[in-house]
């Protein structure tokens, strides 16, 4: 388990499902393998990512497992308030009790932190405020949901020093709206302008430049291949979200592609995009 995390994954990890109650099997989906090559590879990565894809509780797994394995480790989860930073320690404090027994660790806390005395590794939670994790040695730090987080750009410049110095950043969340002065909108448009695209076979999307700066993935709503027991995707996708929900909603909360997601929405535009796309090819002309 220390030596590949792809086998801490597929063969040691349990989630728990509350929709069905369930306490179930990590599954080792294509797209959740590469995933976790790109932690393994990369130093800062910024997710994008359609709802429900069961990737706050990859990347939470892959931190406990860099906790569990390695001493002296300290992991910075930040969400947009108190509670919702405490829920991913949760999940974390889930998933180490269903290992197996030879594997748990003596754990002690609160509801905020675990500490591992063994190692002396550590996962603390907090809130995103303006200075946040500031003036602390970090080996992680997640930012989950980032696009809700109230001071996401002044927390960026709490914890980038640490970073500078060789931890680890991931940032994940979907677009909540076209607001391109957001601070996630702006480390998205960043990392994809100007990169080179990789497109995995498991669907996939990374986008990177130079060996120093951020890379971005994109992982749209088809990639996961069950939703719901009985329906296949495309009329899972048909009867509980099209159905539900408006055009401008599924556009930003379960895109298909990279360019559905990042282009200024039809459903909100004051002007017709396609009239003004038309007027710009004959001014080129």
């Amino acid at each position: 388990c220390s030596q590949s995390l792809r086998y801490f994954f597929a063969k040691m990890v349990y989630l728990r499902n509350r929709n069905t109650l369930k306490t179930e099997k990590w599954q080792p989906w294509q797209f959740q393998l590469d995933l976790l090559d790109i932690f393994l590879t990369y130093p800062e990565i910024i997710i994008l990512k359609a709802r429900q894809l069961g990737i706050s509780w990859t990347v939470v797994g892959y931190c406990l497992w860099k906790a569990m394995f390695n001493n002296n480790a300290k992991i910075l989860f930040f969400s947009q308030g108190e509670k919702e930073a405490f829920d991913l320690v949760a999940k974390a404090r889930f998933i180490h009790p269903h290992l197996p027994p030879y594997l748990q660790l003596s754990e002690n806390g609160n509801r905020g932190r675990m500490h591992f005395s063994f190692n002396d590794s550590e996962i603390t939670a907090l809130p995103s405020t303006e200075k946040a994790g500031k003036g602390t040695d970090t080996t992680i730090v997640v930012r989950d949901e980032l696009f809700t987080h109230p001071y996401g750009a002044e927390n960026f410049t709490a914890v980038g020093p640490t970073l500078d110095s060789g931890g680890q950043s991931i940032d994940l969340s979907t677009l909540e709206s076209d607001d391109l002065k957001n601070h996630f909108r702006e480390r998205v448009d960043k990392a994809f302008n100007g990169a080179m695209r990789v497109d995995y076979p498991s669907g996939l999307v990374l986008f990177k430049k130079g060996k120093y700066e951020p890379v971005l993935v994109f992982l749209g709503w088809k990639l996961r291949p069950t939703r719901l027991e009985g329906l296949e995707l495309d009329d899972w996708f048909e009867l509980r979200i099209k159905s539900k929900y408006t055009p401008y909603q599924i556009e930003k909360q379960y895109p298909a592609t990279i360019e559905e997601v990042l282009k200024t929405s039809r459903e909100r535009s004051y002007f017709d995009v396609k009239v003004t796309e038309d007027m710009r090819l004959h001014i080129l002309d």
